[in-house]
């Protein structure tokens, strides 16, 4: 009896390895998720930064980083061209979950190979890190273009304790609570790090496009911005001292292409009438997303706001016609 109860144990866990083997590489194959994490070796100078001439393994993509830390295209990537063009940006422009040459700016790279191309962007950045990176491109002037892509989370001041309070309250609440337990955190980076399966369940069960979305817009109606007007202010200076052409682009969540009522578009509005004091040239990239035949193709699979392939395309395109429309 013994035997037989163990026979019947040991091939139904059998099975279920089996089974969940063969959805996740299903879901590998046909790239129905992908996942998550970063494995890189960040370093902290002036500012954080992927340590200088490595790899690593950002949303389960290989990337390579250059002397000062900005990401390339491939290993020992040597720049060339004259004029030089400097994207700033967080994690939607560094291109997290894509190759680089499939990234907005690493097209702009392939199209424009008559340009010098700087990537400064890294996940995580806010402008109190964008501020900080005009000493770094001064070491690099003369620069024709500089290009800043908003992220709505751009906004965020990591060392204000009141967001730090309203991420926790808003973003983990109810069933969610459980990834604030330190075991839970691990084994969530653990298997967003290794399986799609993992991410493929947690995206269908918890819309986590419309919980960062809610968090963010919850900051937007309760902050003035201040840190971004003053930004916007450097930037603009920054790009009329140096004879700059800037530009500025402003990017959407995916839950705001659902609707695009006035209600989802709210932080962009109240960004748009912060920043079209300072500086004429910002572009809100928004009702070209809502537009989209199928706005939900733009982003990664279950994600809030990282664009795909077809995204990044779409960007890329768009902007083009903005930068380049007179040359």
């Amino acid at each position: 009896m013994k035997n037989k109860t163990f026979k019947v144990i040991f091939f139904n866990i059998l099975f279920i390895f089996i089974l969940l083997f063969a959805f996740e590489t299903i879901l590998r194959f046909f790239s129905l998720s992908q996942i998550q994490g970063y494995r890189v070796e960040l370093i902290n100078e002036s500012l954080p930064k992927i340590k200088k001439n490595t790899e690593g393994i950002v949303l389960g993509k290989k990337i390579y980083v250059d002397q000062n830390g900005y990401r390339i295209p491939f290993k020992n990537f040597n720049y060339q061209g004259n004029e030089k063009v400097f994207f700033l940006g967080d994690s939607v422009t560094f291109g997290v979950g894509v190759k680089e040459e499939d990234s907005f700016v690493g097209i702009y790279r392939k199209n424009f190979d008559n340009k010098k191309i700087y990537n400064l962007s890294l996940f995580g950045y806010q402008v109190s890190h964008y501020s900080q990176q005009f000493d770094e491109i001064k070491k690099l002037l003369p620069a024709k273009k500089i290009i800043y892509f908003i992220t709505l989370n751009d906004v965020y001041d990591s060392s204000n304790i009141k967001v730090n309070k309203f991420l926790e309250n808003r973003q983990n609440t109810g069933f969610r609570k459980i990834f604030n337990i330190d075991l839970f955190k691990k084994i969530n980076f653990f298997l967003r790090e290794k399986s799609f399966l993992f991410t493929f369940l947690k995206g269908i069960t918890l819309d986590s496009s419309k919980s960062w979305f809610q968090n963010v817009l919850g900051y937007y109606k309760q902050n003035d911005l201040s840190n971004m007007k003053s930004f916007l202010n450097t930037f603009n200076k920054f790009s009329i001292d140096n004879n700059i052409q800037s530009y500025i682009f402003l990017l959407p969540y995916e839950f705001q292409t659902r609707k695009c009522d006035s209600e989802q578009l709210y932080p962009q509005n109240k960004l748009k009438i912060i920043a079209n004091e300072i500086n004429k040239n910002i572009f809100d990239l928004t009702s070209n997303f809502c537009q989209y035949k199928n706005p939900k193709r733009l982003f990664l699979k279950y994600d809030p706001m990282h664009l795909s392939v077809e995204g990044h395309r779409f960007v890329y395109e768009l902007t083009k016609k903005k930068i380049y429309e007179n040359e």
